[in-house]
């Protein structure tokens, strides 16, 4: 991870926070430069697949806003939610079941949830194959 990328992302928050109308906007401007920080390609699709689709049997797919894949699965996903009149509020718990249901629908091993300022890291720990319910990392890119 290069957190001096990370640190330059962090400081144009306040410059782009008040530019961002929609979570297309969020995703571009805050999420895929964070993607690039993490040491991911994004315009690699071997590595980094935007609106990766979700399989639920009997149902219409849905789609992870990004996944991170090794080997063509997907071992990161990353849901992003952004309000058209403000930052979303992460603590939202319908996002936290969508992302937990994609997640528990993939062989992936971590999720992200983030309105592209804050990201809540999710894994496995307390279950195998199964998101937890809280997150081990938690962090606000303003701070």
């Amino acid at each position: 991870m290069d957190f001096d990328r990370i640190r330059d992302l962090a400081s144009k928050i306040p410059d782009k926070i008040n530019k961002i109308q929609n979570e297309d906007a969020a995703k571009m401007a805050l999420v895929q430069p964070f993607i690039v920080a993490m040491g991911y390609d994004i315009f690699d699709p071997d590595e980094v697949m935007p609106e990766y689709p979700i399989f639920e049997s009997g149902k219409k797919n849905e789609y992870a806003d990004y996944a991170i894949l090794r080997d063509g699965k997907p071992i990161i996903l990353i849901e992003c939610k952004w309000n058209e009149k403000d930052i979303a509020d992460l603590s939202n718990k319908e996002f936290h079941i969508q992302l937990n249901k994609y997640y528990n629908q993939t062989p992936a091993k971590f999720g992200i949830l983030t309105n592209g300022i804050v990201y809540k890291f999710y894994s496995d720990m307390d279950e195998t194959h199964r998101m937890d319910k809280m997150p081990f990392l938690e962090f606000d890119l303003r701070n």
